[in-house]
């Protein structure tokens, strides 16, 4: 059986295609890394930089996450070490992946922009969220976009 990826509905009000719009390209270049506010919003990591990693620990109280003996990711609320994309624990898999072996300074780097990445993310869900039943209720039908249905 094939699935098909989620279509998002064109609405035929100009107005909220360009507010659809603006808020998809917003999340777009957050998932991409590329947003302005992902340089600001990683967390602080102290300790031993050449540490290597063991299974990730995460301490609610603390908002941490103990990486290393002597190495820690501070400020990390519970919704950003808990939020998954599908089935995928985002920030817990690319520590996961990573567990043996020290990071390198790009990955330190990767791991602060991805968790920036994550703590956006969920400020932007419910303003797209509100707009869907508009899009739904204006939107093309698939026959006037020419689009057809796949099996």
């Amino acid at each position: 059986m094939r699935c098909e990826f989620a279509a998002s509905p064109i609405t035929r009000d100009p107005t909220l295609f360009d507010r659809v719009r603006r808020l998809g390209a917003d999340l777009t270049s957050i998932h991409l890394l590329e947003h302005d506010d992902i340089e600001i919003g990683g967390p602080a990591i102290d300790g031993d930089d050449r540490a290597v990693l063991e299974i990730p620990r995460y301490d609610a109280h603390n908002a941490e996450i103990q990486i290393a003996p002597s190495l820690v990711a501070r400020n990390i609320v519970p919704a950003v070490w808990s939020y998954q994309q599908g089935a995928y624990p985002v920030v817990r898999n690319f520590l996961d992946a990573r567990v043996g072996r020290t990071l390198s300074a790009d990955e330190f780097r990767e791991f602060r922009r991805l968790v920036a990445a994550v703590r956006l993310t969920p400020d932007r869900l419910p303003e797209i969220d509100q707009l869907v039943p508009d899009l739904a209720s204006d939107g093309f039908p698939r026959h006037e976009l020419g689009m057809r249905r796949t099996t």
